[in-house]
């Protein structure tokens, strides 16, 4: 939806659209690419030579390519011992280079010749610097790629869209003590000088530019492990080789399961590395052969890493080795399709860690994946799945919940539908269908489809996937006792928290429904309800009744009163986790959407008691924690011995240290309770304990349980004083893990004296913290309450200097933040400024922040007072 880039937001009608796309008439099919890489060099230039063979398909005297802050020295096209020479043009603002020849070139075969300059440049995207500092604090300099979406352009003249593949065949000129990595296997190495020397590279598989990789500088790596014949590597800068392990096992057991799962094997080449980098915009990057990562990605201590730690660590490496198939081997013809190459991972993930770790449960805590989707894609500023890209700049905005969660959601609600054997048929029939190439969305469909049909089936996926994808929101199906005994009736509208402009809009919702029959029976079936309203027998004297049972399904529930209590009389016996966290999940949403009341909520909560799951727990205190908020903080105590009562004797029970043997989810749990006792109820037994642990901690690191320390970091931050906060600040400098140093940096926003937080404002901006995690650090102070008045004065009054500060890829994330500002006046403010101040690449993020916003107003308007009458009453 073009809505989101108008004039009004940095695309004029100046620029037309499709100036922005390269015409076919001239298409790449091999490059031979030399650069010189230059990490240390005070210019932050470098240059390079690359030939592309190109196929003319049609006499032209004309080539057009991308660049984007690359100069083009020289430039001339050969065949046959003929060499014209060529003359560039560059428009900035489309980031097209066109080249002009004399006369025409005829159809057939061609090469074409560059030689250019190009910028290390520390904005994270392109051919980019990254430092790091080794024990001694000596500071050390690498230089990465990052390109996609659209930045490839920014490292050589390419053709820079996904459906322009080709093959690669790349050299690196660098220092003789780097290390050289790209997408290929390392080759050959050759001294081209007493200080360089020249590493070449093995050909790629044909791909598309966004999955190159070039990376030069210090790294050290894992001992390889070998599966199928693809060696596999993780890579470090020196001195975190021993936080590998962890990540290997990851990365051995993707290309393990994915290889048997799709029938088909991996399909880059012989050789796969895993490169942890210290700076680094996103999560990861599934570059073909050479995955980048951030470090806490990839990197832990796997003997006391934190249950967290180590199931990040497996759900990314997971998700970029899915890549591997969906996206690098089979890529979207344009990014309108980005959505599948996420979605489609973010969904694989889950299931390959469900069959390997199958205690973890993964499928429960998938809820609140799914359930963050929803909370966006209940605004009037959501966007469907796949929506048209007609701007670079709109591709970025498309890396969001909606194209991860929601689509993730989608495939999911599918995959039940039709049934593990036959989904898992059809992608089958995909990958072998449409290797090596690009396709449409609908090609999976076709493919899933076929598959229904070879098994007996007639499910119409295309039209049941068509309407998810393409149609912005999800439902909410209300369900009462039918007219006739044994019945109910569901109807479905869209779900919206601003129902302003009521929807028509219509899904196929394979509606998974569960029975306890008069008997005492449990039964299921499942509907395909694509209707406004039916009535489904469930069988005469039913006792409750559940709908989207299993949790799969992609839209809300609201029960009438009868029903809810039916349902709700004993939820531990009578729902499962994910059905229970649904219920809760979907109550909370009816509160926000103000369909009914912070009292319905608080009234609900009770029935969970002896909740035993941390999902559900968590959704649950998520609604009181933002009920709390709400309240003016000298009147928050009756709510705060409400959540106590409800929480502590759960946390009793669990003790406070783990038994051996314990799942996963009584870990996870813990430290749940304990964060909420600790900061939200003020528990001074707790805030003791807190102490207590930190300083054991502080003494033999092994000694504590590992799930914990976050949690009490967190609680002394919030109690903490200027001593305190010089701690962290130096338990941040000096961490020996990823984890660790996240952990004490991000503690910085969370004290609560307006001194110390406006040092953490003064730290985002300095050279102490590395740009990946600075926007995220000032972010934080607009989130805490008692920072967030001086840090919306600060962005106000020092826009331009903000801007400036953190990459223009990561502002968006700050404007998100100022959701937060949620008080009539300065909400006000907020809408205000946002009018009149452009946020690059982040029409949409403004968007959805000024909507939640508008929310979370309307929320404590209509629920702060109803909660104050309430609680005095008690």
């Amino acid at each position: 939806m073009c809505k989101f880039h108008n004039t009004e937001n940095g695309i004029g009608a100046h620029v037309a659209l499709d100036s922005f796309r390269l015409p076919k008439t001239v298409v790449p099919t091999d490059y031979v690419i030399k650069l010189f890489p230059n990490p240390t060099g005070k210019s932050g230039r470098f240059r390079g030579e690359e030939t592309i063979a190109v196929t003319v398909k049609e006499a032209t005297d004309v080539v057009s390519l991308n660049v984007c802050d690359i100069s083009i020295q020289k430039v001339r096209i050969t065949r046959g011992g003929k060499s014209i020479v060529g003359k560039v043009s560059i428009n900035k603002e489309t980031e097209v280079a066109t080249i002009t020849f004399p006369r025409q070139i005829a159809a057939g075969d061609w090469k074409l010749h560059l030689s250019f300059t190009g910028s290390h440049n520390q904005g994270l995207r392109g051919f980019y610097k990254s430092t790091w500092e080794d024990e001694a604090g000596k500071t050390h300099t690498i230089v990465t790629t990052q390109h996609e979406a659209t930045e490839a352009r920014k490292t050589f003249p390419c053709f820079d869209e996904p459906n322009f593949k080709a093959t690669f065949k790349v050299s690196l000129v660098v220092d003789k003590h780097l290390v050289a990595l790209s997408n290929g296997r390392r080759l050959k190495e050759t001294p081209v000088s007493r200080r360089r020397k020249l590493v070449e590279f093995a050909r790629t598989p044909k791909m598309s530019t966004y999955l190159t990789c070039f990376i030069v500088g210090e790294f050290e790596s894992s001992e390889p492990a070998f599966v199928n014949g693809k060696e596999i590597r993780i890579w470090c800068v020196p001195g975190k080789k021993h936080m590998t392990s962890w990540a290997l096992k990851c990365a051995v057991r993707g290309i393990e399961w994915f290889e048997e799962y799709f029938g088909v094997p991996y399909f880059g080449g012989d050789k796969i590395d895993h490169v942890a980098i210290p700076d680094f915009e996103a999560g990861a990057m599934e570059n073909t052969g050479c995955v980048t990562y951030r470090e806490e990605a990839l990197l832990c201590d796997e003997a006391t890493a934190a249950h967290d730690e180590l199931e990040g660590i497996a759900v990314t490496v997971l998700h970029e080795t899915s890549h591997f198939w969906f996206g690098d081997l089979v890529t979207m013809d344009w990014w309108n399709g980005l959505w599948l190459n996420e979605s489609f991972a973010t969904f694989m993930e889950n299931l390959c860690l469900a069959m390997w770790k199958p205690e973890w449960k993964i499928w429960d805590g998938f809820g609140g994946t799914r359930a963050a989707a929803l909370r966006i894609d209940g605004l009037k500023s959501t966007h469907p799945i796949e929506m048209p890209v007609n701007h670079p700049d709109e591709v970025d905005e498309l890396f969001d919940a909606i194209s991860y969660n929601k689509g993730g959601s989608v495939l999911d609600m599918i995959h039940q539908y039709i049934g593990f054997e036959t989904f898992r048929e059809g992608i089958r029939i995909y990958l072998k269908r449409h290797g090596l190439s690009n396709t449409q969305t609908g090609d999976l469909w076709d493919a899933l489809e076929e598959a229904c049909r070879l098994s007996g089936s007639n499910v119409p996926v295309r039209r049941i996937m068509d309407a998810w994808v393409f149609t912005p929101g999800h439902p909410v199906v209300s369900v009462e006792r039918g007219e006739k005994p044994g019945t109910i009736k569901v109807t479905q509208q869209q779900f919206q928290f601003l129902n302003e402009e009521p929807s028509t809009a219509l899904w196929p919702i394979p509606l998974i429904i569960k029975t306890r029959t008069a008997s005492g029976d449990i039964v299921k079936q499942t509907v395909l309800f694509d209707t406004a309203d039916a009535t489904i027998d469930v069988g005469e004297g039913f006792q409750w009744v559940k709908l989207n049972a299993g949790g799969s399904g992609v839209h809300r529930v609201r029960y009438s009163s009868e029903l809810a209590l039916a349902l709700t009389a004993n939820v531990q016996e009578n729902l499962s986790v994910i059905e229970r966290f649904n219920l809760v999940n979907d109550a909370w949403a009816g509160v926000r959407a103000g369909l009914s009341t912070s009292i319905d909520f608080l009234e609900l909560v009770p029935r969970f008691a002896g909740e035993t799951d941390p999902t559900v727990f968590g959704i649950i205190l998520g609604g009181l924690g933002a009920m709390h908020r709400l309240l003016p903080e000298e009147k928050r105590q009756p709510l705060k011995d409400i959540i106590r009562a409800f929480a502590r004797p759960t946390f009793d029970q669990l003790g406070w240290t783990p038994v051996a043997g314990e799942s996963v989810q009584t870990t996870q749990l813990r430290a749940s309770l304990f964060s909420t006792l600790g900061t939200t109820c003020e528990d001074p037994e707790v805030r003791a304990r807190a102490e207590e642990l930190f300083a054991a901690w502080q003494k033999d690191r092994a000694s504590v349980d590992p799930n914990l320390v976050s949690v009490f970091v967190g609680i002394l931050a919030y109690f903490g004083d200027q001593a305190r906060y010089e701690e962290f600040k130096q338990l941040f400098k000096t961490a020996r893990t990823p984890s660790d140093s996240n952990t004490f940096l991000f503690s910085l926003y969370g004290f609560r004296s307006l001194e110390l937080l406006k040092l953490t404002l003064d730290f985002s901006f300095s050279d102490e913290v590395s740009v990946q995690n600075s926007p995220y650090l000032f972010a934080g102070l607009l989130g805490n309450k008692y920072s967030q008045e001086f840090a919306w004065n600060y962005l106000r009054d020092n826009w331009e200097k903000v801007k400036s500060a953190f990459p223009t890829n990561m502002v968006p994330a700050i404007a998100r933040a100022c959701g937060s500002l949620d008080t009539p006046d300065r909400a006000a403010e907020v809408r205000q400024f946002f009018s009149t101040h452009e946020v690059k690449a982040g029409a949409m993020a403004v968007a959805q922040m000024l909507e939640q916003l508008s929310i979370a107003v309307r929320l404590r308007e209509n629920e702060t007072n109803r909660l104050l009458d309430y609680l005095a009453k008690r």
